[in-house]
């Protein structure tokens, strides 16, 4: 979204000097345009911030010339007292402003580090079928029952993870291990599964390629391998039909936010 163009809407809004119908125009705007509402919010910490350090300057300033005049004998010692009582009010005032704007601005973009990110964009795991007994004692059917009935993830990836690569079920078992994984936070074991998977050639039907792609991508960013994350996203860019070309649109955006 270019905001380039609410540039002076937005200085007119802060200084109360936009016509009241343009106003409420913008008000309703900004309440359905997230990008918008946390570009007036800048603007708000922008303001406030410069209108703190004017004031120190102001204080500063008056503080020497009271100090000189003391010196001198010029200034009773009761105006002193009325200097602070000018500035404290408005130094607590805008004080208490920022304080408040930045807890809001907080809450609102503190989900732009690597995890929250990886956490917000997971992709989550084809249900498949229930496939039955493979070829070991332990059966892909039991690590499916754990992850997707049970909601047990520690059962399930110690099932996945004890599935030999002799069992007919062992790449769906890495597939659901690498999910599993990821979301526990164990990023680097569930980049190594999803790459494992990725690069097969023949997975099994229900598998696909893109979705593995972009949770393997989500595991290396989670992992902070940031830069190889930031790869394959603009891979997935290049193909505007791709499944998974608008998440990595928004995706970007994350990345390059100012509140990361």
């Amino acid at each position: 979204m270019d905001l380039e163009q609410y540039q002076e809407t937005i200085e007119g809004y802060l200084e109360n000097s936009l016509p009241p119908d343009e106003r409420t125009l913008f008000e309703k705007e900004m309440a359905h345009n997230p990008d918008l509402k946390a570009e007036v919010m800048k603007h708000i910490l922008a303001n406030e911030a410069v209108g703190i350090l004017i004031e120190d300057k102001i204080r500063a300033n008056l503080e020497k010339v009271i100090a000189k005049d003391k010196a001198g004998q010029t200034i009773t010692k009761d105006k002193k007292p009325v200097v602070r009582k000018l500035f404290t009010p408005m130094r607590i005032a805008a004080g208490i402003v920022l304080l408040i704007t930045a807890v809001w601005v907080f809450s609102q973009f503190s989900g732009h580090s690597d995890n929250a990110l990886t956490a917000k964009f997971y992709q989550e795991a084809s249900t498949g079928t229930l496939l039955g007994a493979g070829s070991s004692d332990v059966t892909i059917e039991d690590g499916q029952t754990a992850m997707f009935k049970e909601k047990d993830l520690e059962k399930a990836i110690s099932i996945f993870s004890n599935i030999p690569e002799t069992d007919p079920n062992y790449l769906t078992a890495k597939y659901y291990l690498g999910h599993c994984l990821l979301q526990q936070n164990s990023y680097s074991e569930a980049a190594n599964a999803f790459g494992m998977v990725y690069v097969t050639m023949d997975l099994p039907q229900f598998i696909n390629r893109e979705e593995v792609n972009w949770n393997w991508m989500l595991a290396k960013l989670g992992a902070g391998a940031t830069e190889e994350a930031e790869n394959t996203i603009d891979q997935i860019l290049k193909n505007p039909e791709g499944a998974y070309f608008q998440k990595a649109k928004e995706l970007e955006k994350s990345l390059t936010s100012i509140w990361r």
